[in-house]
């Protein structure tokens, strides 16, 4: 278990079971976050999440899937935010490694 730590400074535990990792290509978990906010920590319950990663030029692209138990769930979590709070953290990662 990992915590995710908020720009507001509060920390939500993200819970998961690896199920893939190949470098430097894939990771592939299940989420297993709280059921009390549809997006969990970041991670909505009950789904499947693959990120890859292809190099081209000499830069990276970093490609996120989630795979929703059911559509009210995928619903729920974009309504909570899930999309844009992803898209955000990358942004700031990206900011951090240049």
């Amino acid at each position: 278990m990992l915590n995710m730590c908020a720009p507001d400074g509060n920390s939500y535990p993200c819970k998961g079971v690896l199920h893939e990792i190949v470098e430097p290509e894939r990771i592939v978990y299940d989420s297993t976050a709280e059921e009390g906010h549809p997006c969990g920590a970041g991670l909505p319950p009950r789904s499947r999440v693959t990120i890859t990663f292809t190099e081209s030029g000499g830069r990276t692209t970093l490609t996120l899937h989630t795979r929703f138990e059911n559509t009210a769930r995928k619903e729920a979590a974009n309504r909570a935010g899930y999309s844009v709070s992803w898209g955000q953290a990358l942004e700031r990662l990206g900011d951090h490694l240049h």
